[in-house]
């Protein structure tokens, strides 16, 4: 069947209902269906849609353009909508994730629960395609609390086998890989592809911890066919010195190298990344240090003719070190650990790291995905009781191009699910449609 869809579904972490970054407004743009820029399940880019989005995004395709003089202007300003409703049910704790020996509480899923888990308004695509320069912007608008989440307006530079990219960007939650990441393992946050992405993904199983996944800065970046490395300068703010919000020094890094080749018809995607610095964090009003390393491979392909994907990821986030001082008061936040730090030596907590696998196939092209994954982790709270490992069945079921069906289920064990009324699983049910 033959048809221009208006969408790109995304795949999402319900305990944190506020992430996308594959939205309808480039369906718009480029007359693609969601196939074009996406394999099995979505968010996952393809080939076609890594290079869309390391282009800044101002790649055209059925809309005119008004073009004058010093005006290459779209003739429409590319917009979606999306929305997702979900259901959960856990069994014992309700503690979404525990650090340093405290837990971070989602209530009423032991009864179960069902609510709206997002409604977002996005705004993206082509702002110029110059000769020499190219300029994009993704845009991300949070309906339920009233404020704008997200922006990036990637500039890039066109060197003969090179681009060369200079990209702001300022995120209330998915870290500092929304400034560029190509990866769909969930190096970014918005890029995982089941919906129960810390079980999945061991650099998430690190995120959301501290400072919340805030972050603005510049990253820079060089990609080539086989290879693109990111160097980004940045803080662990939202906006900093917009509206009255305190401004911050960038003092945090972050380094990414990836390789890209293609072997026995696999794509792949094999990286490090190390974060480090500290600064500012002008959401908690407080130092935030960032510390934590990652090494990660995504392979896309084929199994008898079926879209297939492998993700193998390994985090590791150390204590904070004594470079974290305080900016008002005597308070600090290790941000990937998620420790409360008062004074410079009082720390308290083993490193948290994790070790995810996982894969998934598409049993009916376009249709059903399937995917199971394990996770091994050390939750950073006391020894002894910080094993927090998991096991993972997901499912997305594709209703419509633009709405689909997610059925996550997590059973988890280790030391730290010994103890008395632990978490022991959790089942999320999630409908989303886009528009």
């Amino acid at each position: 069947m033959k048809k221009t869809v208006l969408s790109a579904v995304l795949v999402f972490a319900t305990a944190f209902p506020i992430d996308a970054s594959a939205i309808p407004a480039f369906s718009r743009q480029t007359g693609l269906n969601c196939s074009g820029c996406h394999a099995q399940p979505i968010p996952l880019l393809n080939a076609f849609g890594r290079t869309f989005k390391a282009e800044g995004y101002i790649r055209m395709g059925a809309p005119r353009n008004t073009e004058g003089e010093w005006l290459p202007l779209p003739q429409s300003l590319n917009a979606a909508l999306l929305f997702k409703y979900g259901y959960r049910k856990s069994d014992g704790s309700e503690a979404v994730f525990a650090s340093g020996g405290g837990t971070t509480v989602m209530p009423g899923t032991n009864e179960g629960h069902c609510g709206t888990d997002d409604l977002s308004l996005y705004f993206g695509g082509r702002i110029t395609d110059g000769d020499y320069i190219r300029i994009g912007f993704l845009n991300r608008n949070d309906l339920v609390h009233g404020h704008v989440a997200d922006l990036r307006v990637p500039i890039v530079l066109e060197a003969v086998e090179f681009k060369l990219s200079a990209i702001p960007f300022t995120t209330r939650s998915l870290g500092v890989q929304y400034g560029y990441e190509l990866s769909s393992g969930g190096v970014l946050r918005s890029g995982h592809w089941s919906v129960h992405r810390r079980e999945t993904s061991a650099i998430q199983y690190n995120a959301d911890l501290g400072e919340g996944g805030t972050a603005t800065g510049n990253a820079f970046v060089l990609q080539h066919d086989l290879f693109y490395l990111n160097y980004t300068l940045w803080s662990s703010s939202f906006v900093p010195g917009a509206n009255g919000i305190a401004s911050t020094r960038y003092g945090q890094r972050y380094l990414r190298l990836v390789v890209t080749p293609v072997i026995a018809d696999y794509r792949i995607l094999a990286g490090i990344g190390r974060m480090s610095g500290s600064s500012y964090g002008n959401q908690i009003g407080g130092d935030v240090e960032s510390r934590q390393t990652f090494i990660d491979v995504q392979a896309q392909g084929e199994v008898d003719g079926l879209g297939a994907n492998l993700f193998l990821q390994q985090a590791r986030a150390p204590v904070c070190g004594a470079s974290i001082t305080a900016s008002i008061g005597t308070t600090g936040v290790c941000a990937y650990n998620g420790t409360v730090v008062a004074g410079a030596n009082t720390y308290g907590v083993t490193e948290r790291k994790a070790t995810t696998l996982g894969t998934s196939l598409a049993l009916i092209p376009h249709t059903l995905s399937v995917g199971v994954a394990l996770r091994k982790a050390s939750n950073g709270g006391m020894v002894g009781s910080n094993g927090d490992d998991a096991k993972t069945l997901s499912a997305t079921f594709d209703l419509l191009q633009n709405i689909a069906l997610h059925l996550d289920y997590s059973s988890y064990s280790g030391s730290a699910h010994d103890l008395v009324n632990a978490q022991k699983s959790r089942l999320t049910i999630q409908l989303e449609a886009a528009l």
